[in-house]
């Protein structure tokens, strides 16, 4: 983007004729910031100083003609990408394909139609947009999938420590009674925290993931103000509000981030970065508490669940209902952004959802942080009212359905480990965890048979009575997917329980595999007993 002026796009006309600069200066200044000279070699140097968005071009010119000018551009990295369209007397087809051959993206010949200049420039000018947008976009999901690749290294090690922690925690818990047991009890939850930080930064690095499971959201949204308070300025004052209430909804949780960072990145940018920006979260029930809108689209004239009504407009805390006898029987859990910024008018909020609008500086946004909003809101089920005023502020409400049905979990996990006498082989590279699985599972009656090389598998297996396999799959030499395959010649109907320390991204190909199954790092010996339970019956 230039730097000239970042408000309207930046637009280079080349000329040796004066008059010719002030036509077209005349025609486009109205939408976009104009630089001018009549000098070929002085357009070069301005086109690489300041990066405009177009360049409107003469051929004919003095000390090179506007073929060359272009050519030259064209063959900077600095300037290659810069659009240029010669505009000329010159009307022979011949010098359109020159022109065009050169690196020309138009051609507009004299003498001028100014409605006819606006439109192309403007069409010009949009596309260009779409594709900065869209190139962000992709620069953003590389970016992604690295950090993603990272994470899943570095969470992977992580999760082999804790494998180990939750195994002999759990051994001590069924061995230690009274007021150990209790600590014992709160060091486990801790390192439950910890996994599920492991999960969320896994999650949210990898967008390409999109799985609904059940979610406490409670527990996201603390989690994501956190990461906020740390990269928005200390003026902002977070006012945060959360029920006592289980605040459960079924949802991709990469997309929950997307959600709230979205709104929160928005309402900062409203309050020019000083303001209280205030999140409730909170559970209702239609149609007891509220009513819902659902307003025709403009455009079809069908439903949608998307409600948009300026503040002044709304009557108490009801919204309009489309039909008064559609009560819609069910619980949400209600997210509230709010801030306390410049606001919108109704102008503004009819066009808030559409791609490419915004109301932010050139190069502040992209226009598509409310289109994904609405988006993920839809694939979710949910819903949006938005509440605006200008001078006054905006709150985004969202409604999600919830997935509580009043079912209460103890404090502490329940620590009896469901048993049996078949013998296990358990596979993995770090020692810690093949003792650990280990000593759970022979405390839970089984017989075990433990190795940190794959490479030793097939002997083990083919000399030691086997019922079950338990087995990482990333390990030096062999991986346990190739492992299981040459297990198979052996014994075809060999269960084997694949404990990854991270999410794999072939999950759905893998557990439908017969005979296999999958258990994610990090796990309690609960947990594995349970599935091998489950395999062996």
């Amino acid at each position: 983007m230039n730097e000239f002026n970042q408000k309207k796009p930046l637009i280079l006309i080349v000329d040796d004729e004066v008059v010719n600069i002030e036509i077209l200066r005349e025609i486009v200044e109205n939408s976009c910031e104009v630089i001018a000279t009549k000098s070929p070699l002085k357009a070069i140097e301005l086109a690489e100083k300041f990066q405009p968005d177009l360049i409107l071009l003469d051929i004919m010119m003095p000390e090179m003609d506007g073929w060359e000018v272009c050519r030259k551009l064209k063959s900077n990295p600095k300037t290659a990408k810069i659009g240029i369209f010669f505009v000329t007397a010159k009307t022979d087809p011949a010098d359109r394909i020159k022109s065009f051959q050169a690196g020309a993206q138009d051609y507009i010949t004299k003498p001028l139609l100014a409605l006819e200049v606006q439109a192309r420039v403007r069409g010009y000018l949009a596309r260009k947009q779409e594709e900065n947008c869209l190139r962000q976009q992709l620069e953003q999901a590389r970016k992604m999938e690295a950090i993603g690749t990272l994470a899943g290294g570095i969470l992977h090690d992580i999760n082999n420590i804790l494998t180990p922690i939750f195994g002999y925690l759990q051994i001590l818990m069924n061995n230690i009674d009274g007021k150990d047991n209790a600590m014992l009890g709160k060091i486990y939850l801790c390192a439950q925290r910890l996994a599920e930080l492991s999960r969320q930064i896994l999650n949210f690095s990898r967008q390409n993931e999109h799985k609904k499971e059940v979610l406490r959201l409670k527990i996201q949204i603390k989690e994501i103000v956190k990461l906020l308070k740390i990269a928005f300025p200390k003026s902002i004052i977070f006012s945060l509000s959360i029920a006592d209430k289980p605040l459960k909804i079924k949802a991709d949780l990469t997309a929950i981030h997307q959600v709230v960072i979205n709104l929160c990145v928005n309402a900062v940018h409203a309050m020019n970065g000083k303001g209280i920006l205030k999140i409730v979260l909170d559970e209702v029930n239609l149609p007891s508490d509220m009513k819902v809108s659902t307003p025709p689209d403009p455009d079809n004239g069908s439903a949608d669940n998307l409600t948009i009504q300026p503040a002044d407009k709304q009557e108490s805390n009801e919204l309009a209902v489309k039909d008064q006898d559609e009560l819609i029987e069910q619980t949400y859990v209600k997210l509230t952004v709010e801030d306390n910024g410049c606001g919108m008018d109704s102008q503004m909020l009819s066009k808030i959802f559409e791609p490419f609008y915004t109301t932010k500086k050139s190069g502040e946004g992209t226009g598509l942080g409310l289109t994904t909003v609405k988006s993920i809101m839809e694939e979710h089920q949910g819903k949006i009212v938005v509440e605006s005023e200008k001078g006054k502020g905006s709150a985004f409400h969202l409604f999600f359905p919830s997935t509580d049905h009043g079912q209460k979990k103890s404090e502490y996990p329940q620590i009896k480990m469901e048993r049996g006498t078949e013998s296990v082989l358990i596979v993995d590279d770090e020692k810690d965890i093949v003792e650990s699985i280990s000593t759970a599972l022979s405390e839970a009656g089984y017989q075990t048979i433990a190795t940190t090389r794959s490479d030793d598998v097939i002997d083990l297996f083919s000399s030691n009575k086997v019922d079950i396999v338990v087995m990482d799959i990333e390990m030096p030499g062999l991986n346990g997917i190739e492992v299981a395959q040459k297990l198979r010649k052996i014994t075809p109907c060999i269960p084997v329980v694949f404990c990854p320390g991270y999410q794999l991204q072939e999950h759905d190909e893998l557990t439908k595999g017969l005979y296999n199954y999958l258990l994610y790092k990090p796990f309690n010996p609960q947990d594995l007993c349970r599935l091998i339970r489950k395999a062996l019956a």
